[in-house]
C-alpha cells in the first residue's frame, strides 16, 4: 500500500473518531438541556397548582431576613419560598428571589450581623442578588440595585439638572441616614485591589471630600488633555459618608459625579456606589473580603498566612500615604479604629501565638 493511501486512511480514521466524540458530547449536552427543561416545567406546573405562601408583614411587604455568613439552608428557613429551592445559593453561586421583577420593590429587607442584631432595613429597591461562597463561608455577599435616577433626556415632564441632583441626594441620604441610625462607621480599607501602589488614608469630614474631589478633577483633566504622563498620587481618600448631610454640601462636593463610599458594622463591609448609570449597595463579610483576594488553589489552606504577611505591607503603604497628606496640611485621624479582622484569622493568630510560647 502506498504511503499516501496509508496516511489518508489514518487521517480519515482520526476525523471519524473526532466526529463520533463530538456527537457523543453533543448528545450528552442535549440530554442535560432536556432534563433541565423538564425540571423547570415540572416546577412551573407545581407552582401553578400550589401557590407559595410568603412571609409578609402587616403592610403586605415580602419580609426578607438575611444574615451573611450563614448556610444557604438557614437562609431558606428564614425566607420560606422566597428562593427557587433549598440550598440553591450554594449550588449555583448566586440567586435572586423568585418573585416577578414588578414585585421586588415590595421586599422589606432586614439584615442581621454576626451578633444577630438588626443593622440594615430597606424597602423599595429594584433588585437583589445573593451570592454563596465556599461551604464554610456560607452566604457571604449581597448586591442591591437601587432605582436609577434618570437624567433629563429620559423625562417626559419638565426637568432641570438640579431636580435630578436633588433626587440623587434624597436617594443617597435615604441609605446613609439609615446606616447612621444603625451605627455603621466610615470604613477606610486596609487595601484595595491586588498589588496596587496606593495607601488608604484616615482622613474624614470635609477634608475627605476635598481630597476626593480634587482627585476626580485631576483625573478628568488628564483624560481631557490626553495627558498620558499623569500619575495618580500614592494615596486614596474615600469620602466620609456622614459629612454630606445637607443638599448644600451635596451641591458643593458631589452633584453629578460618581461616588464610592464605604462603611462597616462589626463583621460587615458595605460599599455604596452612586453613578449616573446605576446605584448599588454591596455588602460582604470581612472573611469574604480577605479570603477571595488570594490564589484559589492555595487559599483554603494558606489564606490566613497570606493575610498575616500582607497586613504589615498595607500598614506601610497607609503610613506613606498619610505622611504625604499630613505634609499637605490635612488632618490624619489616628484615633480611627479599623474594621475587625475575620474571626477565623484572629483565632488562628491567637492559637499560633499560644503554641509559640
Amino acid at each position: 500500500m502506498k504511503k499516501w493511501v496509508k496516511y489518508s486512511l489514518i487521517s480519515l480514521g482520526v476525523i471519524i473518531l473526532a466526529v463520533i466524540i463530538f456527537i457523543g458530547y453533543l448528545w450528552m449536552w442535549l440530554q442535560d438541556v432536556n432534563e433541565a427543561a423538564k425540571a423547570y416545567e415540572e416546577r412551573r406546573e407545581y407552582m401553578l397548582k400550589n401557590p407559595p405562601v410568603y412571609n409578609k408583614n402587616e403592610k403586605g411587604e415580602y419580609r426578607m431576613v438575611v444574615r451573611l455568613g450563614e448556610s444557604p439552608e438557614l437562609l431558606d428557613q428564614r425566607n420560606p419560598n422566597l428562593f427557587a429551592s433549598e440550598g440553591v445559593v450554594a449550588d449555583l453561586g448566586s440567586n435572586r428571589p423568585v418573585l416577578p421583577f414588578a414585585e421586588i420593590p415590595k421586599i422589606h429587607l432586614e439584615m442581621l450581623d454576626e451578633n444577630y442584631e438588626r443593622v440594615f432595613d430597606l424597602v423599595g429597591f429594584k433588585d437583589i442578588v445573593i451570592y454563596g461562597g465556599a461551604e464554610w463561608i456560607g452566604v457571604s455577599d449581597m448586591r442591591i440595585h437601587l432605582f436609577r435616577i434618570q437624567t433629563c433626556e429620559f423625562w417626559e415632564k419638565p426637568c432641570t439638572p438640579e431636580m435630578v441632583s436633588k433626587m440623587r441626594y434624597e436617594q443617597y441620604w435615604q441609605i446613609v441616614g439609615m446606616l447612621k441610625k444603625y451605627g455603621w462607621k466610615p470604613y477606610v480599607p486596609m487595601v484595595g485591589y491586588k498589588d496596587e501602589p496606593y495607601g488608604y488614608a484616615r482622613v474624614f469630614g470635609e477634608e475627605s471630600w476635598t481630597v476626593d474631589l480634587q482627585a476626580h478633577l485631576d483625573r478628568g483633566r488628564a483624560i481631557n488633555e490626553s495627558d498620558f504622563e499623569y500619575i495618580l498620587p500614592p494615596y486614596i481618600v474615600y469620602p466620609d459618608g456622614y459629612y454630606v448631610d445637607t443638599y448644600d454640601k451635596w451641591q458643593k462636593y458631589a452633584f453629578d459625579r460618581d461616588l464610592l463610599i464605604f462603611f462597616y458594622k462589626n463583621n460587615l463591609l458595605l460599599q455604596l456606589s452612586i453613578g449616573n448609570a446605576t446605584t448599588t449597595i454591596d455588602i460582604v463579610t470581612n472573611t469574604d473580603s480577605f479570603f477571595y483576594r488570594y490564589d484559589e488553589f492555595t487559599r483554603t489552606e494558606k489564606w490566613k498566612e497570606y493575610l498575616a504577611a500582607d497586613i504589615p505591607k498595607w500598614q506601610a503603604k497607609r503610613k506613606e500615604a498619610e505622611d504625604i497628606l499630613r505634609a499637605k496640611g490635612y488632618t490624619i485621624d489616628e484615633s480611627y479604629v479599623d474594621a475587625p479582622l475575620p474571626k477565623e484569622f484572629l483565632e488562628w493568630q491567637q492559637a499560633k501565638q499560644s503554641n509559640s510560647k
